[in-house]
């Protein structure tokens, strides 16, 4: 009886240190995110358009809006005729889908569907918190909601789901979710993978790092904290801000649970997500993607699924969304769906 009580005295000990050492983690002071150097508006748009970001706004569109299960709206836009096929396609992360404009129209001449672009929660024209969740996961309940209301306006009807960089892990998390929609089709566009794609991270000291910190600054011990107190079911804190971006104010931090809802995570990771999906998958990256290692991506996607990885020399991770010849790539692949 001793040997338990002093067992159960040093394991309550140990578990009162673990949850200490995590929530002095998530508090632990943090200096503010760009202090005197935040971008303005124009800045971060001259950026952006230099790394390949197209924001004109000239293809033409309908406004939309879906109704998610806890009552917000999700804005979006439609291109292209209602019949037919569609698809409907996720934008990055810090953005909303005006910056798919251009991309969208190609895509919807590329293949001839309708293009279905929304505002993610709480992002653009959306409702929600600020580039924030209630809970991990509540992206791709979204989604489910979404392919719920375009079945039932149109039963029968072939969906193709899709998304860039963040969206991209939006979609293949979704490809996890069980007695959801089905979708006949995956196309991802730079997605994010999580880990097993990303480029080795630069030395803290290195130029590289101090350029990169100009543009994206992570709070790493919160995130730390947040990671081992979801390893033992403790999610109190995850709409706390980890991920800051130098833009202007209505650009707020990602909190965890919304960096979290962006990528598969373990144990169900990107090669789990990728052999859960059984429908016809095409992944497209740029060659020079800045963010992502484009040639992880092929071993992975084909050792664990029957899906398509195509590599376009000389285009970044934004430019690739306009680049004509990957939307010729699409076209053909589309083609192909129900043969």
């Amino acid at each position: 009886m001793r040997f338990l009580r002093w067992t159960a005295i040093i394991l309550t000990g140990l578990a009162c240190l673990y949850l200490a050492i995590c929530t002095t983690l998530v508090f632990w002071p943090y200096p503010e995110p760009f202090a005197g150097e935040r971008f303005s508006l124009e800045e971060m748009r001259a950026a952006e358009t230099a790394a390949g970001a197209d924001f004109g706004m000239d293809v033409p569109f309908r406004e939309d809006t879906f109704a998610t299960r806890d009552g917000e709206t999700l804005f979006a836009r439609r291109y292209g005729p209602e019949d037919g096929s569609a698809i409907l396609f996720l934008h990055g992360v810090a953005a909303d889908s005006s910056i798919l404009n251009r991309f969208a129209g190609q895509l919807q001449v590329a293949t001839g569907a309708e293009v279905i672009t929304p505002d993610l929660r709480g992002h653009g024209r959306s409702s929600g918190d600020r580039f924030n969740l209630d809970h991990t996961g509540q992206y791709e309940e979204d989604v489910e909601d979404m392919l719920a209301a375009l079945g039932a306006t149109r039963p029968g009807r072939p969906v193709v789901l899709g998304g860039h960089s963040m969206g991209g892990g939006i979609s293949l998390r979704y490809a996890l979710r069980k007695e959801a929609p089905a979708v006949d089709g995956y196309l991802l566009i730079a997605p994010n993978f999580g880990d097993p794609v990303r480029h080795p991270p630069p030395e803290p000291s290195s130029e590289e790092a101090r350029e990169g910190s100009r543009y994206v600054q992570m709070n790493g011990k919160r995130l730390m904290g947040q990671i081992f107190l979801g390893l033992v079911g403790i999610h109190v804190f995850e709409r706390l801000p980890v991920i800051n971006f130098n833009k202007p104010p209505e650009f707020p931090a990602y909190s965890f649970a919304a960096i979290a809802s962006a990528q598969p995570n373990p144990p169900e990771d990107a090669a789990v997500a990728l052999e859960a999906i059984k429908v016809p998958l095409l992944v497209v990256v740029g060659a020079n993607d800045e963010v992502f290692d484009a040639g992880r991506y092929e071993p992975l996607v084909s050792t664990h699924s029957k899906g398509e990885t195509h590599v376009f020399a000389g285009l970044t991770h934004q430019g690739v969304l306009n680049s004509p010849a990957v939307h010729d790539r699409i076209g053909v692949w589309y083609a192909t769906l129900g043969e």
